[in-house]
């Protein structure tokens, strides 16, 4: 997909420069309405938001509800089991050694290790809609319309609502954020609504005391010396680009170096302050061990926001008395909708999936291979209740845990535990000696699945 998105901006470009004028009649009639409607802003952000969710549910046929399938997202769901069934926290289980999850606290009561506003979101999707993915789409929803909302702050209506429409198609449909319970949505809106709320407040907050409220930072505490720095910097501001930005969100970039006069100019001094944010935020995502782009997801509106200004500078640049500046603006929006149909088109025999990596905005979970739906789907086929002893080879392959719970576990038609040894798993079996209990080896590639040996 990545080949096919280069093809694309190169085959763009060509169109700007050779027939800028291409289409132009059709462009200027739904720039006219865009900008009719984009005039009233209320109704362009709940327009957004509510068309964000509805694209996430009509997709549903190619890109269905999504099983859970690493540590976070596990503990993310059990908070929203807690909440759903009306607790802030479970009691501990009397067997919980065996229960042990990574992110998740046993003692002193058995809860998620995470800040509650995701499984707030998760709990409304279980509780009042009927499954955790409810609150992902309405996270999805609320991204999309506050990042329309903190563009209006800083941009003409248009180029707000222009920019709140590429964020669906890039980050709303087929993104790991749209397809994951990993509450990537929630800082994105946090951003969104401290960054929209600058340009929003009174005068007398100046510049300069915005400034200073950055600078405060005590940059001393990070560790900087740090093995191969350099080259892990280097890959982590390309991770940053391939799934923000991408070829196609590049185009309007491409004319800063010769037209950079206008470029800053419509920059301003105000927004100045957009490019001090993504400058030390950036530089404080060069630091953790590990990196992920939902890390960056409060830059999301700021990347919008410098893709606006980009694309304001570009549609009046010319080149030959050609309008090539504005055919490269309209250009970007018809890219991402093309890809869009493109990637909704990829299950269908020909079309080819996306890689996992490089992570793009389409690119299927990383983890999505490791994960224990398929061993999870049998044992639920299966009738009765079970107990599922998750044994890890001594040199382990799956980067991820498959012993995870919801609030009640004894309630559960599967149960998984951990394998202890024999002696500790003799007191688990007859805790439950009602289920029937089974040996899940995730290493083993033939047989993950089988029957738990008699003592």
């Amino acid at each position: 997909m990545l080949l096919v998105e280069s093809g694309l901006v190169l085959a763009s470009l060509v169109v700007a420069f050779v027939h800028s004028n291409l289409g132009s009649r059709f462009f200027g009639f739904a720039e006219r309405g865009l900008n009719a409607f984009a005039r009233k802003r209320a109704r362009s952000v709940i327009a957004i938001g509510l068309t964000a969710v509805a694209l996430r549910v009509v997709l549903f046929p190619v890109e269905p509800i999504p099983k859970p399938t690493i540590h976070d997202e596990f503990s993310y769901l059990l908070m929203s089991d807690t909440f759903a069934h009306g607790h802030l926290a479970n009691p501990t289980h009397p067997m919980w050694s065996h229960f042990d999850a990574t992110y998740v606290n046993q003692k002193p009561t058995y809860v998620s290790k995470y800040f509650p506003a995701q499984g707030v979101f998760l709990a409304f999707g279980q509780a009042i809609l009927g499954h955790p993915f409810w609150g992902v789409c309405l996270g999805i929803g609320l991204m999309c319309a506050s990042i329309c909302w903190m563009l209006q702050g800083w941009f003409p209506p248009f180029w707000a609502l222009l920019g709140a429409m590429i964020a669906i198609i890039r980050l709303g449909t087929f993104s790991y954020w749209a397809n994951s319970y990993l509450g990537c949505t929630l800082p994105a809106i946090g951003g969104a609504l401290v960054l929209g709320a600058f340009p929003r407040i009174k005068p007398q907050n100046t510049y300069s005391q915005t400034r200073a409220l950055f600078f405060g930072w005590e940059m001393e505490q990070y560790i900087l010396a740090r093995t191969h720095f350099v080259i892990s910097s280097i890959t982590r501001i390309l991770q940053f680009y391939l799934f923000f930005l991408g070829p196609v969100l590049t185009l309007p970039f491409f004319l800063l170096p010769v037209d950079q006069r206008h470029w800053f100019k419509r920059l301003g001094r105000n927004r100045t302050l957009l490019l001090l944010v993504l400058a030390v935020s950036g530089f404080g995502l060069l630091l953790p061990t590990y990196y992920g782009p939902n890390y960056a997801a409060a830059l999301t509106c700021v990347v919008y926001a410098f893709l606006a200004v980009a694309l304001q500078s570009c549609r009046r640049w010319r080149w030959r008395g050609k309008n090539t500046g504005l055919a490269i603006v309209r250009a970007v929006p018809v890219v991402c909708f093309i890809l869009l149909l493109l990637r909704t088109a990829a299950p269908l025999p020909g079309v080819p999936m996306p890689n996992i990596a490089p992570l793009t905005w389409c690119s299927p979970h990383l983890f999505d291979e490791f994960n224990r739906s398929s061993v999870e789907t049998a044992l639920e086929a299966k009738p009765g209740v079970h107990l599922a002893l998750v044994r890890y080879g001594t040199d382990r392959a799956h980067p991820v845990d498959w012993v995870q719970n919801l609030a009640d576990i004894d309630s559960q038609k599967v149960v998984w535990a951990n394998d202890l040894g024999p002696q500790d798993n003799k007191e688990l079996i007859r805790y439950y000696k009602d289920r029937k209990v089974w040996l899940v080896e995730p290493d083993n590639m033939t047989q993950q699945l089988s029957p738990y040996p008699a003592f």
